[in-house]
């Protein structure tokens, strides 16, 4: 799948999911987020909404992903004070974009059956996933815990069928002494329908899988467990930034909501 032009531009260094050599590059040259004390609370906002957007929802609209945000609160449980004894949970606005990871081609991408987001989208809108045993097209789907997700092993593209074994020298020749006219040549088969798995670059630091998803990698499949939570010390959201900015994302669609 093409990129589009300026998706991974390094002049803007926004992060995207995806595998892509040039995101990765934005990814490492992003050693710590940039200090912000100095600006106004709307530009603090303002730019935190603008990094994490590009991260999580940089396959949907901005009205699609307001109108997510709107469908699941934030959960009110949860000890986020820090009192003396108590094991510190996260802040719960990094829980902000937790309703995007129910989109079937986000939960794609997360299950590392798709090298991003849009290329799971194109699957999705190809007819090579299924949701429960029935085919979806719709990448917007919401899936719902205990929802089944598969995708078709030819479409993933860390997959391919091995080149058939060569025939030795003296066979061939043999072969071609006893019939004088070539008969037309058969399409190579596997007798197991074996594919072979073959890292793509740059693929290392991508290959994960979130706790709210089980993935069964021999069939291609993966079941959406539960809804993303806070734990003690970590969030269940992959994502490249402090929590910091998911709470000044949230606070800035808070005010404007």
């Amino acid at each position: 799948m093409k990129p589009r032009p300026g998706r991974f531009s390094i002049v803007r260094g926004l992060i995207r999911m995806s595998w892509n050599k040039q995101n990765l590059y934005n990814l490492a040259a992003r050693r710590n987020y940039p200090d912000l004390s100095r600006r106004t609370l709307f530009q603090q906002m303002w730019q935190a909404k603008k990094e994490a957007r590009a991260y999580h929802g940089g396959n949907v609209t901005e009205r699609q992903f307001v109108s997510a945000w709107r469908s699941e609160p934030l959960p009110v449980f949860g000890n986020t004070s820090g009192e003396e004894g108590a094991r510190k949970l996260p802040p719960m606005q990094t829980l902000t974009f937790s309703p995007l990871e129910r989109r079937v081609d986000v939960a794609i991408f997360r299950a590392c059956f798709a090298p991003s987001v849009y290329a799971a989208r194109q699957m999705v809108s190809h007819g090579k996933v299924l949701v429960n045993g029935q085919q979806c097209k719709q990448p917007s789907y919401l899936l719902r815990d205990g929802d089944m997700f598969s995708v078709q092993p030819t479409a993933i593209p860390m997959l391919s069928r091995p080149a058939p074994p060569a025939a030795k020298e003296g066979e061939a020749a043999a072969a071609g002494a006893e019939s004088a006219a070539p008969a037309p040549a058969a399409p190579a088969t596997l007798s197991n329908g074996a594919l072979k798995f073959t890292p793509r670059p740059f693929q290392q630091p991508w290959m994960f899988v979130p706790e709210y998803l089980e993935v069964n990698f021999n069939t291609c499949s993966a079941v959406f467990v539960r809804a993303p939570m806070v734990k003690p010390g970590k969030c269940e959201v992959p994502s490249p930034f402090p929590p910091e900015v998911h709470g000044l994302a949230h606070e800035y669609y808070s005010r404007n909501s």
